[in-house]
């Protein structure tokens, strides 16, 4: 997943106060993200996005294939 976004000389005059981003929820292969970003603080856009961890197929190194998410990143994902 990439994000693309214009870059700014000067802030914009429309800013967002707080920009929140946590993992949600964690499954085998992929996990969900929310991203919240409030201006005055009232919540001004919600958005989620599903992230799925993946690998080079075994034998097939041009192909990548679901992966289950390593113990370690969930637990640096959750806080832990």
């Amino acid at each position: 997943m990439m994000f693309l976004g214009p870059k700014a000389a000067s802030p914009p005059k429309n800013t967002f106060g707080l920009v929140e981003t946590k993992v949600v929820e964690f499954r085998r292969s992929s996990f969900d993200v929310q991203h919240r970003l409030t201006k005055d603080g009232a919540l001004a856009v919600e958005g989620f996005e599903t992230r799925v961890w993946v690998g080079r197929a075994e034998g097939e190194p041009e192909t990548i294939k679901a992966k289950p998410v390593p113990r370690e990143v969930v637990e640096r994902l959750s806080g832990g």
